[in-house]
């Protein structure tokens, strides 16, 4: 158990770590994300219209289009959004938020532990393998193209995001939890020639 838990701390701390070091150290990343070239113009109009924290989209779904319009017009909602300008997913904070707090990389990290914790208990609970290494790295790269598909990429093709984000965000759970999975084989292998000599002394 003590292995177990150690195991999936690590593979989900080195997941997490890998994410901060790829942002930190691949440029690309950076330039998946976009500015508002006209940002101090729009920002006034973005508080006025989004009041509260939320997600925000354009022309958005005909009843909220049919609400902020005063009549639901269908045929003028679709051409809003096959015209342009659409936002398919935007989240505003109007009353702003302190970039530096260590709030968010304080959640992420526990929230990537306790996958990781996850990850390493149904990997020692696999009966009849031999755990290893490459056996753990196979497995993380399984859970990470699992997370990656039944989470970014599904949201990917419904808010249509861009290619570059998508990419560059599904490799990072590849190669973040692959690496974890490879750690967590590694402790969990040592545990297996203890177990056994513990099996036949007994």
């Amino acid at each position: 158990m003590r292995r177990t838990l150690i195991s999936g701390a690590l593979a989900g701390l080195l997941a997490y770590a890998w994410s901060a070091v790829s942002w930190l150290a691949i440029p690309a990343h950076a330039r998946t994300l976009h500015a508002l070239s006209a940002g101090p113009t729009v920002a006034p109009a973005l508080k006025s219209t989004a009041t509260r924290a939320a997600v925000y989209n354009y022309p958005g779904t005909p009843a909220n289009d049919a609400a902020v319009q005063g009549t639901r017009d269908e045929r003028a909602w679709l051409q809003r959004w096959t015209q342009g300008p659409a936002i398919t997913f935007m989240v505003v904070l109007p009353d702003g938020a302190d970039p530096n707090s260590p709030g968010p990389y304080v959640r992420a990290l526990l929230l990537n532990v306790g996958a990781g914790l996850m990850f390493a208990w149904l990997l020692a609970a696999a009966r009849g393998i031999d755990i290893t290494p490459r056996l753990g790295a196979v497995c993380g790269l399984a859970a990470g193209a699992f997370a990656g598909a039944a989470s970014l990429l599904s949201e990917a093709s419904f808010y249509h995001f861009p290619a570059d984000y998508t990419t560059w965000a599904f490799a990072d759970l590849l190669i973040g939890w692959m690496i974890g999975g490879a750690v967590a084989g590694l402790i969990l292998s040592r545990a297996a020639p203890r177990a056994a000599l513990r099996a036949r002394v007994a």
